[in-house]
This record gives C-alpha cells, structure tokens and sequence, in this order.
C-alpha cells in the first residue's frame, strides 16, 4: 500500500465483537508498505477491527526505508492471531496499544529496530516460539506488571550492542494477590 492501512469500523453502537472487519491473510500474502506507512488493527474502542494472519509477509517497498509495522489499537478485538508470518524491515514490526486477547506465534521478526513493542496489553497477550533476528533495539519490550505467562520458547540471534532480549519499561509487580508467572521465555 502507498499509503497507511487501517482495519477498524467507525463506532455504529453494534456490540458483537463478530461485526469487526477482519483482514485475513493466507500464506504466500505479502503486504508491501512504503516508509513511515502501517498496519492500524482497530483505531479505539469503538472502532473495532481484527487481524488473522497465517504465513504472511509484511515487509518494505523500499528496504533502505523502514515502514512503520502493525499497530494493535484498542479497538483491536479478541481474537487476534498472527503466525508464521515474517514481519520485516519496520521500526515497531508489532507495536501493541491495547489490552487485547491475542495470540504471536511462531513467526520471523528481522531486519528490524524493535521486535514487539507493548505501550499496554493487560497481561492477554502470548508470545510463543517466535524467531527474532538482526534488530537494532530490544525484541521485547513490555511494562514489567504486564509480564504473566507472556513469553513461551522465543529465539533470538545477532541483537546488536548486546541489548537485553525482554526490556521493562517498569520496576513494578503491584497487583494485590496476583502470582506473576514467568515462563521459559526461550532466553
């Protein structure tokens, strides 16, 4: 697309999360972006959309010219899976602002600045068996109180300046009675 994409109805008082527009990719898709250009799963709570993605490829026009990557806003609804896509050449390949129930798994995440970046996430979404290679910055990063079961048998290799591979963008487990379960992240 030359320009930015956005999956997400405007607000027409329907609760069903099943009237959300879904974008649904099959394997062998590829969606090109030109730089500073995304991928806009919802918009805000009102304006719901969905991704389903399976064996996918979102990557650059141009290689030299990062394109932005996909945006999971508030509007995105439950639901959302993204697998064994590669997600190439972008600043946030996955740049996370909602508390959606969401499934990554097993997808390439390279050539790179971020791998995926949560502003917020509610301790929903999961993170399993995912390849991160050549990035530039963290592949991980979450607020610390979002960390719950998050993380399961990742694998990074040639992380440059020997970033960590989980940033936190917090120092706090704070919710009264909650067991903080950290798993194998694959570290």
């Amino acid at each position: 697309p030359d320009d930015n994409v956005f999956v997400a109805e405007k607000n027409t008082g329907r609760d069903s999360e099943g009237d959300a527009p879904t974008l649904k990719l099959y394997p062998g898709a590829e969606l090109q972006f030109r730089g500073n250009r995304f991928l806009a799963i919802g918009e805000s709570s009102g304006d719901r959309g969905k991704l389903i993605a399976d064996g996918a490829i979102f990557t650059a026009q141009d290689t030299t010219k990062q394109w932005q990557g996909i945006d999971l806003n508030d509007g995105t609804v439950d639901g959302m899976t993204l697998s064994n896509a590669i997600i190439e050449y972008a600043d946030k390949p996955i740049d996370i602002h909602s508390g959606v129930l969401s499934t990554i798994k097993n997808n390439t995440i390279r050539h790179s600045s971020y791998g995926i970046y949560s502003n917020h996430n509610h301790m929903d979404t999961r993170i399993i068996g995912n390849t991160f290679i050549d990035l530039s910055d963290y592949p991980l990063s979450f607020h610390l109180g979002y960390i719950d079961s998050t993380f399961q048998g990742n694998t990074f290799s040639n992380i440059k300046d020997g970033k960590a591979y989980v940033f936190t963008q917090s120092n706090r487990l704070g919710e009264v009675g909650r067991v903080y379960d950290w798993l194998d992240a694959g570290l």
